[in-house]
């Protein structure tokens, strides 16, 4: 079984080897980093990995896609890899089997889209994150946002104080490329001939942790970059796409750098989500995932 990964990126010097480094580790056989016009140091780095490992193509933002003209792309790059599987994420997606072993997992299935959630890393204003947390046996000390709201942008539009971080973002999918004809938007889903390929399958033995937020001046870029996107991919940005990306475009450098310090928390801050539940290590959401698909 060949496994192939395509990694969305623009400007994430400070996470690209570690993501490839980590899809390497799981068992991703080849990569494929998909490149919306990075400015810093990324193509760079990305230059450096074997080319039998990790491969670069650019994507231009100016050719404007609309959502299915974007999701039939990914598709046809999804086959060029001619892997047997293939994982979409960006490079802040941190792949988690139970196992250690992706293969693992999509060994087990024989769905043409297998889906799996994403939790937000949770980030202390006290110290920085360790990325050695990855390995399997670290788990149970990589804290995770774990709880799940009904409708997370009514809540923010609300009350703009709440930090985002704390939601349960959309999942991500790995599909079986030649049983699926178009990508549904930020990788969250796949269509066949025009219909849903079927269930949904939501993976029991792998989570991602999701690193949206390291440091502010990470942060500053990514805007700066999300801002650039709004503009040249309105036909694919409509609706309720992207939707958090438009609200922190709309920031000025005061309001922005606010928006980041409010998704740290101090150690005390910490305490009281867990005692309330609201935070999990990733070994323990693995775990009752366990339970629920053997019970």
């Amino acid at each position: 079984m060949l496994i192939s990964a395509i990694v969305s990126v623009k400007n994430e010097d400070v996470l690209i080897d570690l993501c490839l480094q980590h899809l390497l580790n799981i068992g991703v056989d080849t990569v494929v980093v998909e490149d919306y016009g990075s400015t810093d140091a990324t193509l760079s780095k990305v230059a450096q990995w074997p080319s039998d490992k990790v491969g670069l193509r650019p994507f231009d933002e100016s050719r404007n896609l609309d959502k299915q003209m974007w999701g039939r792309h990914e598709v046809q790059l999804a086959r060029q890899t001619e892997a047997d599987w293939v994982l979409f994420l960006d490079a802040d997606e941190f792949w988690l089997p139970r196992t250690g072993s992706i293969r693992d997992v999509l060994a087990a299935s024989d769905e043409a889209v297998l889906t799996f959630e994403r939790f937000n890393v949770v980030l202390c204003s006290e110290r920085s994150w360790q990325p050695d947390h990855l390995c399997s046996e670290q788990y149970r000390q990589l804290w995770l946002h774990a709880e799940r709201r009904d409708n997370p942008r009514a809540e923010l539009d609300k009350d703009s104080a709440r930090p985002w971080i704390t939601a349960v973002p959309q999942p991500k999918i790995a599909v079986q490329p030649e049983l699926v004809d178009e990508i549904m938007p930020g990788h969250h889903g796949a269509m066949r001939s025009g219909e849903h390929s079927g269930r949904i399958s939501v993976s029991r033995d792998c989570i991602i942790a999701h690193l949206p937020f390291t440091d502010y001046e990470r942060f500053r870029r990514k805007v700066s970059g999300i801002r650039t996107s709004l503009q040249q991919q309105d036909a694919y940005h409509t609706g309720s796409v992207a939707w958090h990306w438009r609200r922190w475009a709309a920031l000025d450098d005061g309001e922005l750098e606010v928006e980041f310090r409010r998704q740290l928390f101090d150690d005390a801050a910490l305490q009281r989500l867990q005692d309330q539940g609201a935070i999990a290590t990733a070994a323990s959401l693995l775990s009752a995932r366990l339970i629920k698909r053997v019970g």
